[in-house]
């Protein structure tokens, strides 16, 4: 099994994953993101009664370190470097 989880893209910046490992850290950056932002409440404002700022600062914080936390994850198990991309290189 191969310990890199993701590719570099072949067109602009950044990785995809290609493992099984890759897609499940994928999808549970995409499911505490989901789960964060329901339990914090930004995303439902009833009757005008929206977040108030400490929750926006919480979840700020709370979305910086989760997506800080996956792109960290992401270039560490990236079989190539991250950099711009154009396509075929010849």
């Amino acid at each position: 099994m191969s310990s890199f989880w993701f590719k570099p893209k072949k067109y602009g910046y950044g990785a995809s994953p290609v493992t099984r490992e890759g897609w499940i850290a994928t999808i549970a950056y995409g499911v505490l993101v989901f789960a964060v932002t329901l339990l914090c409440g930004v995303g439902s404002a009833p009757q005008g009664n929206g977040a108030s700022l400490s929750v926006w600062i919480i979840w700020g914080v709370l979305m910086a370190v989760l997506t800080g936390g996956f792109i960290w994850v992401s270039r560490v198990k990236t079989d190539g470097d991250w950099r711009w991309r154009w396509g075929d290189e010849t």
